[in-house]
């Protein structure tokens, strides 16, 4: 399970990065889309498929609790 230290920062970023893409910038914002939830966040992760898998390959375990 992600600690909520990790998601919170995780989600920090990435609410950063959306903002500099058509999802968080002009009149996409406010868009009714699948793409948005109804509290207006997105799931779509704003990174390249190389930065995604170099991101999933190399993760830190300290972000994680174990049993």
């Amino acid at each position: 399970e992600v600690t909520p230290e990790a998601n919170a920062q995780f989600r920090e970023r990435m609410s950063k990065l959306l903002g500099k893409t058509v999802f968080g910038l002009g009149d996409c914002a406010g868009s009714r889309s699948y793409y948005f939830s109804p509290s207006g966040e997105t799931p779509v992760r704003p990174a390249s498929t190389n930065q995604t898998n170099r991101e999933n390959d190399n993760f830190p375990l300290s972000d994680y609790l174990i049993d």
